[in-house]
């Protein structure tokens, strides 16, 4: 009878240890899908989060490399039209620089040796520029006029193709020649330098060169201005050298 027992204790014991094992496995068999699910999930949201990531840098370094393509194609377009504007204006006036700008000493207001000289100089220059197209006539030319110019340096502007000369006659009577040249600061140098050549062609002397002060340029946008200043130092005069080396002027 303890023999019958036995046995059924064993087999009891025994069906116990297989339904454990069952129950571990089947957890076994439910959990390491779960766990590999999840495990799939979070590596899928860290590499969709980095991809896009990185496209969001992508993205900025294209809108960047956009801004400065815009930048410089607008550079060109303005460029271009500079070249235009120039070619167009010549067009219409059948104008030969070498041809119709030739020099004579009756474009100056001095006849002095060393200013006859000189305007020989600035008026070579002046062609160079013209013909290098180099140049740009949209610039407003603000001319404060002296009666000693006598008329001769809007002359010599008009002849460059310039053609929004702004002249102001308040000065006229000044007793003075006009010295003094200021100009905004987005001019290019080129243009700055025909002016200067224009009033040294004119047999006139250059004092003062340099940018608008910082008050005034606000108001003047794209101009360059010819006037006369008390203060300048009358002893410091730019040479056609002084000009033609300049890479800038302040």
């Amino acid at each position: 009878m303890e023999t019958t027992e036995n046995n059924i204790e064993t087999l009891i014991a025994k069906s116990n240890r297989i339904e454990k094992k069952a129950k571990y496995r089947m957890y076994l068999y439910t959990i390491l899908p779960f766990i590999t699910g999840i495990t799939l999930v979070v590596f899928f949201v860290v590499k969709i989060s980095s991809a896009k990531n990185e496209l969001e840098i992508l993205k900025n370094k294209n809108r960047n490399l956009t801004a400065i393509l815009d930048i410089k194609e607008r550079k060109i377009g303005e460029f271009s039209s500079q070249i235009d504007s120039l070619n167009n204006i010549y067009y219409a006036l059948e104008f030969n620089a070498s041809e119709d700008f030739a020099w004579t000493n009756k474009d100056l207001v001095k006849h002095d040796s060393v200013s006859v000289k000189n305007s020989k100089l600035a008026h070579d220059e002046i062609l160079k520029l013209i013909q290098n197209k180099r140049i740009n006539v949209n610039v407003t030319i603000r001319y404060y006029t002296k009666k000693l110019d006598k008329g001769k340096i809007d002359l010599t502007l008009k002849k460059c193709g310039f053609r929004q000369i702004v002249i102001d006659n308040d000065n006229y009577k000044d007793p003075n020649y006009s010295n003094a040249i200021y100009f905004s600061e987005d001019i290019n140098v080129e243009t700055i330098k025909a002016v200067a050549y224009s009033l040294i062609r004119a047999g006139i002397e250059i004092n003062v060169l340099k940018k608008y002060p910082k008050k005034i340029a606000k108001n003047k946008p794209n101009s360059i201005e010819i006037s006369h200043d008390n203060k300048a130092n009358v002893a410091k005069k730019y040479t056609i050298e002084d000009i033609k080396s300049a890479k800038s002027f302040n």
